[in-house]
């Protein structure tokens, strides 16, 4: 369903008729215009600005984190409820997870 999605938000056709829309803002109720304006910015927030190879790029990376949310969530919920570590590299770490919620490391550490 997320890669459906992502395909229709990156879909120019369908976003050149929302910003059509967007536009006419005389015509719409407050909320169709909310929900048209919200549609628009998803549209923008997945890269339909970018060239059609970036775009791609861009729809690849979403499914990847949509995957690994869905991974996540399994792994959290199965088994018991007590502590689970999970293990990475540094340099797939600072990929992935914000440096402000990695511990400090002294610079002889490895990657």
């Amino acid at each position: 369903l997320s890669d459906y999605i992502s395909q229709l938000n990156s879909d120019v056709s369908l976003y050149s008729a929302l910003q059509i829309v967007v536009k006419s803002k005389d015509t719409l109720t407050s909320e169709e215009w909310r929900m048209a304006s919200s549609l628009k910015a998803e549209f923008e927030r997945d890269g339909i600005h970018l060239p059609q190879d970036q775009r791609q790029h861009v729809r690849m990376l979403s499914n990847n984190v949509v995957s690994l949310e869905t991974l996540f969530m399994e792994n959290v919920t199965k088994g018991d409820c007590g502590t689970k570590n999970v293990t990475l590299k540094k340099d797939d770490a600072t990929q992935i997870i914000p440096l402000h919620y990695l511990p400090p490391t002294s610079p002889d550490e490895g990657s």
